[in-house]
């Protein structure tokens, strides 16, 4: 595999057209499931058009991932599928403050992404990310201040493929708290430690 498709952190990616989602293992050290959203241009040798990462807390990525498992928004997704009515099941909200934007935006705001996993259509799920203006609420968060984002990627998924990336993204995770908390626990820590 090329290095596009593939590298050393992707845990398992998922294609739309002209663009896709992969889900990374580089953050875990610092707690976040990093998901990199990628616009390409295949009619031009697939040159990237953007990026969009979003950074979800382990712990809100574990919930995302039970309730997806768990079969909890199946009624709904039916539903809103069979009403062809669309609706967001679940967003998260991040962005990076303008003092500590690399480079300051034109406008003076700070830098708010989101993401969304939406039903509707004929499509199971689709799992979303936004970027755009923001602003610093009273409790710290960069809430969106624009009507249409600068930046937007949605990805199609059916039901088996967001189960899948769920599953296999949780695998991941325990594997590396496995590896953390033997590292932790090694059998130096037990002699030193003996009573």
């Amino acid at each position: 595999m090329s290095s596009e498709i593939y590298n050393e952190y992707q845990i398992t990616r998922q294609d739309g057209t002209g663009c896709f989602v992969e889900v990374k293992s580089d953050l875990f050290h610092k707690g976040k499931v990093h998901f990199q959203f990628k616009k390409y241009d295949p009619s031009n040798g697939n040159k990237t058009i953007f990026d969009i990462h979003y950074y979800l807390d382990m712990d809100e990525f574990l919930n995302f991932a039970d309730i997806v498992v768990s079969g909890k928004l199946q009624a709904t997704m039916e539903a809103n599928k069979k009403a062809g009515t669309w609706k967001t099941l679940l967003s998260w909200l991040a962005g990076t403050p303008k003092e500590r934007l690399k480079t300051p935006r034109a406008d003076g705001m700070a830098q708010s992404r989101s993401m969304e996993l939406i039903v509707g259509g004929k499509i199971d799920y689709m799992l979303s990310a936004k970027t755009g203006p923001g602003e610093s609420d009273a409790k710290g968060l960069i809430v969106p201040r624009y009507k249409k984002p600068e930046k937007s990627i949605s990805i199609a998924m059916d039901t088996t493929a967001l189960r899948r990336m769920m599953l296999i993204t949780n695998q991941h995770i325990q594997a590396w708290l496995t590896i953390k908390y033997t590292a932790w626990k090694a059998p130096d820590y037990y002699k030193e430690n003996e009573s």
